[in-house]
């Protein structure tokens, strides 16, 4: 399995459209081009994840699409999930999330 084809299979979990999907991914390819510099190599699980988590604000979907009777939504605590686990087995600090300080000490 390629670069290309584990970030697909992967941004596809996260039910972002087929349209939207090879776009995704070059952009998220394009964007770590140092960290990967060949798609079409074998892929190293660790270095997607990475790169993945690096890029992680380009698939989530931006809109919620609502019809008549018909909405379509995102389970955005799942993918918020995935992206906390992510950066927890590659020892990476998540972007904009709060760090607990225990400040006991100091009563």
């Amino acid at each position: 399995m390629t670069y290309r084809e584990w970030i697909a299979a992967t941004v596809s979990r996260f039910h972002v459209t087929p349209a939207n999907i090879d776009a995704n991914v070059d952009l998220i390819l394009t964007n770590q081009m140092q960290l990967i510099p060949d798609a079409d190599s074998d892929v190293n699980i660790t270095v997607a994840k990475f790169a993945l988590c690096s890029e992680f604000a380009a698939f989530i979907p931006l809109s919620d699409i609502r019809e008549g009777d018909i909405s379509i939504s995102w389970n955005f605590e799942a993918i918020i999930m995935w992206y906390l686990f992510t950066c927890k087995e590659l020892g990476i600090t998540p972007v904009n999330m709060p760090k607990i300080t225990d400040k006991s000490n100091r009563w």
